[in-house]
């Protein structure tokens, strides 16, 4: 069974391996949320004519074995911010 999540996007296809280094890429882990980060302001953007609204997004997934969790954000554009630290 090939360890990785599929995210389609209208910008973009992520295929996320693994969790954040390559120590932890045997680790079984599944999507566990997606959420806008709130705390940052939308931005409207133009896309293919028409006003859309865009926010930074944040995908969060969970290790199965340890219930450990960890997520990466995203921004406006679709591009990696970076990693997220998780609190549980």
């Amino acid at each position: 069974m090939s360890n990785e999540t599929k995210i389609t996007t209208p910008k973009q296809v992520y295929i996320f391996k693994g969790g954040l280094d390559s120590s932890n890429h045997n680790r079984p882990y599944r999507l566990s949320a997606i959420k806008k980060n709130s705390q940052l302001p939308i931005k409207w953007l133009k896309c293919n004519g028409v006003n859309t609204e865009c926010w930074h997004w944040i995908y969060i997934f969970i290790y199965t074995d340890t219930l450990e969790l960890f997520g990466f954000e995203f921004g406006y554009d679709d591009e990696f911010v970076g990693k997220v630290k998780i609190n549980k």
